[in-house]
């Protein structure tokens, strides 16, 4: 018992850890999500990945989560996986494998940003999904035989559904899951190139962590059953990950490192503009964030998915505030303007202006070497121009906004070119794992004698 104590203890203190954290950071929200605050203060921001006072958010960034279901079901999976790996390699190498995938984790973000498009690189990543992938990775290799028990609840269906599925298929299934959603851009604002990142960062350093074991079958007895959880995990003896599997997991892994090759050769070129954009209209609070790349102002803009967040930008941009290269270095104050503003709107197969009014309350910003505004806040009225089919008209209404826009200018080539390298050779040290090292890295476990618990799904 004081050994099994011993290796969990670590575990126990880095899902607590994570736990308060979350405590602390959800608070103002009653504990239903974390605020903007923490999230942009202690996030991973790909685009600040090479500065060094910034260099914090890659660790701090494991332990923020972003509602009450990331934290939940990130602890139970930690929990539920890594025990049994914990009490193999211990709580000191559980910490090492768990703070390297999730440095990994991500690398892998920043590598495959470039999929997501220029805004990947400034919307802050939070969560220990990428940590916890690779405990999911070193599970994988070394308990491909379990077999996970899963069930459907009765608030689901009317009689419940259960069946088994074998660890390494539902592991190297969710694997493929995350590199398939990646390149296919449907997996809304899940980092799901860093999940894949630290499942094979957890895979790599698996024989590193393992070195010590030299009489493998003395492990045996060590997956002990009593402190199983949902799902219940039921043995078998065969030892290792099949043919199949290793096919298919070498073919997911050659994509992810043709994805480094095509970044590599097709690097993004030029400087471009990071925002982060707050403003409060009628009382809601939003924050958003958005990349140009000068000088196609207004095309990005047409860009922008929040509608709010578009109107902001387009007014500023109407008014030569956004983007101006004669006030290159100055600061600009206004008080008091008003004004009227062509705004172009495709109705059909035509091209048609309205003319709209904008109040400017008050305004400060100050410009960048490049005329485009590095700091602004303010108070600002528009109306808007309302499509409703090919019915299109102007509010006689004004909507306010009350907003700060903070910008930074990030040179994108060296950061893709300076992340595909330890990418590809993570990638690489995974798949030489698999197909050499797999067999002799996987446990055999004696079956249990009571049944356990099945995972509800």
């Amino acid at each position: 018992m004081m050994e099994h104590e011993k290796s969990t203890g670590i575990l126990t203190v880095i899902i607590l850890l994570n736990i308060v954290v979350y405590l602390i950071t959800s608070y103002e929200r009653f504990f239903m999500e974390t605020s903007d605050y923490w999230v942009n203060m202690f996030g991973f921001i790909p685009s600040l990945v090479g500065d060094m006072q910034n260099l914090y958010r890659i660790f701090t960034s494991m332990f923020i989560h972003a509602d009450i279901f990331h934290i939940f079901f990130n602890m139970y999976y930690l929990y539920l996986f890594g025990k049994s790996v914990t009490r193999v390699i211990g709580g000191k190498k559980l910490l090492v494998l768990y703070l390297f995938s999730g440095i990994v984790a991500s690398i892998f973000h920043t590598a495959f940003s470039y999929v997501g498009g220029l805004v990947s690189y400034i919307i802050p990543a939070v969560g220990a999904s990428g940590a916890i992938s690779g405990v999911l990775g070193a599970y994988l290799i070394m308990y491909p035989g379990t077999y996970l028990i899963m069930y459907s609840p009765y608030i689901l269906f009317p009689f419940p559904l259960r069946f088994r599925v074998r660890a390494e298929y539902y592991l190297i299934f969710w694997f493929a899951t995350q590199v398939l959603y990646g390149y296919a851009k449907v997996a809304g604002g899940v980092a799901v190139f860093a999940h894949a990142g630290g499942f094979l960062a957890g895979i790599a350093i698996l024989p590193i962590v393992l070195s010590d074991v030299i009489e493998r079958e003395r492990y045996d007895g060590r997956f002990n059953y009593t402190y199983t959880i949902p799902p219940y995990i039921e043995p078998t003896a065969k030892r290792g990950i099949g043919t199949i599997s290793k096919i298919i997991l070498t073919i997911l892994i050659a994509t992810l490192l043709a994805g480094n090759l095509y970044a590599t050769a097709n690097p993004i070129r030029g400087d471009i503009k990071g925002m982060m954009i707050r403003y409060t209209i009628n009382g809601a609070q939003y924050v958003d964030y958005t990349a140009i790349q000068l000088p196609r102002v207004e095309g990005y803009i047409r860009e922008i998915r929040v509608s709010e967040t578009r109107i902001l930008l387009s007014r500023l941009t109407s008014i030569n505030i956004l983007y101006n290269p004669s006030r290159s270095g100055t600061d600009l104050n206004i008080d008091k303007l008003d004004l009227n503003v062509p705004v172009k709107i495709s109705v059909g197969a035509t091209l048609k202006t309205y003319t709209v009014k904008v109040h400017v309350e008050r305004l400060y910003a100050s410009y960048d070497h490049d005329g485009f505004i590095k700091y602004c806040e303010g108070k600002l009225s528009t109306q808007i121009v309302v499509i409703q089919g090919l019915l299109v008209y102007v509010t006689s209404e004004m909507i306010n906004y009350y907003f700060t826009i903070t910008s930074q200018t990030i040179n994108l080539k060296d950061i893709n070119e300076y992340m595909q390298i330890p990418a590809s050779i993570i990638s690489i040290a995974a798949l030489i794992v698999i197909l050499k090292k797999s067999q002799d890295l996987s446990l055999m476990v004696e079956k249990p004698r009571e049944p356990k618990l099945p995972i509800p799904i």
